[in-house]
């Protein structure tokens, strides 16, 4: 059933993880389709033809939101519905995220445009604001609160304040840091060489800085800017790791992270490591538990700091428009004046 899947897939740039993401979110759009249509998904034919705007509309109305006995559920058919989670999908769940059916349909865009099919991109944003209304209100009828989100600032100290002074706490403040920036897989791949520290000038005079190369890209921006630049305190902390490995090694093809064995031997970290030792770290930083905030998890770490450059790049943006709009106003109202004082009667 995935050969069609992974044939499709061969042309869109993604890591092993990603790859098997997109396989099962397109394996869903061919059950649904089929159970929705009675016919195959136009995409598993040869050669691929485009899923219709109409059947994409379908798909969010489908996987609309709402209230049936108390329960929250999807709007679509129960036959469907129940057929998909005997077909393994949807986790047996009667509700499926907003934002898992906003990935299936960029899964599908993404697929389409590798295949120089057309996708109505206008339709995506609206009806992903009415998924999410729709889950809002839900939620309200049943007394539930949308949880607010938890922010980068409150996740990182409740963190670091957990780490220790020693080395060992050092090291665990830099993994802590990275985290937030990196995946667990790219964090331990880290030499010493992928770290460059320095200082950046600004308005205020320097300030720490540290350039991170990223080897093993595992997104599209990552790809288009394959580095990140971190600043001030969270620099000094990872610079702070990086004194104490220079004291250690003297190679640049040295690991950036380690652990001490028993027998005092440094090795690798791994992602598996990484992942429990966060863990170790949240449970110790009051992070474990079953309200809203807890269950610190790397990805969490990541959501966290993309949601806060995205928050400062719409106020950036916004900023800028403002400006322009200002600037703009201006103007005009500087040609307004011109023009009415070229216009006015003048005494000979």
């Amino acid at each position: 059933m995935t050969d069609w899947a992974e044939r499709l897939i061969n042309k869109v740039a993604l890591n092993e993880h990603s790859a098997a993401q997109y396989i099962f979110a397109l394996n869903y759009w061919s059950a649904w389709y089929e159970l929705r249509y009675g016919c195959s998904l136009p995409l598993t034919e040869m050669p691929p033809a485009p899923v219709s705007r109409k059947a994409v509309i379908d798909f969010f109305n489908d996987h609309m939101i709402k209230v049936c006995q108390g329960q929250l559920t999807l709007e679509m058919a129960e036959p469907i519905k129940a057929t998909l989670a005997k077909r393994g999908f949807n986790g047996r769940r009667a509700v499926v995220a907003p934002a898992t059916t906003a990935f299936r349909i960029d899964v599908l865009r993404s697929i389409q445009k590798a295949q120089n099919l057309p996708f109505d991109k206008s339709v995506v944003a609206e009806h992903v604001s009415r998924i999410q209304a729709s889950f809002r209100a839900s939620q309200a009828t049943l007394g539930h609160a949308p949880p607010s989100a938890v922010s980068l600032e409150y996740l990182l100290s409740r963190l670091l304040s957990a780490c220790t002074k020693d080395h060992e706490g050092r090291r665990d403040a830099a993994l802590i840091l990275l985290l937030s920036y990196l995946s667990p897989r790219q964090v331990a791949c880290l030499c010493m060489r992928d770290l460059l520290p320095g200082s950046v000038a600004t308005n205020k005079g320097n300030i720490d800085a540290i350039d991170i190369t990223i080897n093993l890209p595992e997104t599209k921006r990552q790809r288009l800017t394959p580095f990140i630049r971190v600043l001030e305190d969270e620099a000094i902390a990872i610079k702070e790791w990086g004194a104490i490995r220079e004291l250690q090694v003297a190679t640049q093809d040295a690991p950036f992270l380690i652990r001490e064995t028993r027998v005092d031997h440094p090795v690798w970290l791994n992602e598996v490591w990484i992942t429990k030792r966060l863990r170790l770290i949240a449970k110790q930083a009051g992070l474990i538990g079953s309200y809203h905030g807890a269950m610190c998890t790397p990805i969490k770490l990541r959501m966290a700091r993309e949601h806060e450059y995205f928050e400062h790049s719409i106020q950036a943006r916004l900023g800028r428009a403002m400006r322009i709009g200002i600037s703009a106003a201006l103007n005009n109202l500087e040609r307004a004046r011109d023009s009415i004082a070229s216009a006015a009667p003048r005494d000979d």
